[in-house]
């Protein structure tokens, strides 16, 4: 018995269960791959979707040129996610904005 006279409390997690790949948002997820059938945290990769050039394009109308119209297309939360498999590295999911 530890000091004190009082036991240990012990407490454990559930184990995590791998998500539907459809599921999938802007951060890794843990999923079963379709293509090897592993378990894996998905791999996230961002790119340059239809919000960021929309509100490029956007801010271009307002007449905000010489550079300041490209900032849309560097900020993360208007970006899609491409989700690839770190086994096979099979495409499985785009996160679009």
């Amino acid at each position: 018995m530890p000091v004190g006279g009082r036991p240990a409390v012990v407490t454990t997690q559930p184990a995590p269960f791998p998500i539907s790949v459809t599921h999938l948002a802007d951060v890794p997820g843990l999923v079963r791959c379709p293509h090897c059938h592993n378990i894996v945290t998905s791999e996230v990769t961002y790119q340059s979707g239809k919000a960021a050039w929309c509100t490029c394009m956007l801010l271009a109308m307002m007449g905000l040129i010489c550079g300041f119209c490209l900032i849309p297309l560097m900020v993360r939360g208007l970006q899609d996610a491409h989700h690839s498999c770190p086994h096979c590295k099979k495409h499985l999911h785009v996160y679009t904005r």
